[in-house]
């Protein structure tokens, strides 16, 4: 009888967190809302990425290991659980040369931090990208992957920015991402057509 209430309390609290997580997300009024099926998908994995730090699931083989067993570079058996853990940052502020989430991100610091909270090593600027991972195309992106843009939409000479996918692969892109543009922060965003422009291209460590 004992285990059983325990059960229905880490249940309880589990839905909590999931509760509230998706009314943080909704209630945010300056952010661009994410694609349904991947915030459903980031739901199930959100109590996984809050403890990641510890512990990750290894999905395949179904038993749990020690991040401090992954190696560098490898891929994680869940992207699923790394955007789940990237959206419990939306909303933290800009700040340039930073990735400090009391204080804020740029684009390449909340990348690097939200990978490093896996044991993956990523780069710190946003020029050192395109040499991460594999190269794929943006049909194939799914979530986790990595997107790619220039500085501007004129001359696409160098990367100038990133982010991650959040989207399912077949579905319109959508990326987490930090900005100083108009909508200022850590933000989700639908690829439009100022991003296209500016694509350079996809990389990807979980293939």
């Amino acid at each position: 009888m004992k285990s059983i209430f325990c059960k229905i309390s880490i249940v309880l609290s589990i839905s909590s967190l999931i509760l509230s997580s998706c009314k943080r997300f909704h209630n945010r009024s300056n952010v661009i809302e994410a694609n349904q099926s991947i915030l459903d998908t980031a739901q199930r994995y959100i109590v996984l990425a809050k403890d990641s730090n510890k512990t990750t699931q290894d999905t395949v083989s179904n038993t749990i290991i020690s991040t401090d067993t992954l190696n560098k570079n490898k891929v994680l058996s869940s992207p699923e659980a790394l955007v789940a853990y990237a959206i419990t940052l939306e909303g933290s502020p800009y700040l340039y040369g930073s990735q400090d989430p009391e204080k804020g991100f740029d684009n390449s610091g909340f990348v690097n931090y939200v990978f490093q909270h896996f044991g993956i090593e990523v780069p710190r600027f946003s020029g050192e990208f395109s040499k991460v991972g594999e190269p794929i195309a943006i049909s194939a992106a799914g979530p986790g992957d990595i997107i790619l843009f220039s500085i501007t939409d004129i001359k696409k000479i160098s990367v100038g920015h990133v982010g991650i996918i959040t989207s399912e692969v077949g579905e319109p892109v959508s990326f987490i991402h930090a900005t100083s543009g108009k909508f200022k922060g850590v933000v989700i965003t639908k690829m439009n057509s100022h991003y296209q422009k500016r694509l350079m291209g996809i990389r990807t460590l979980f293939r």
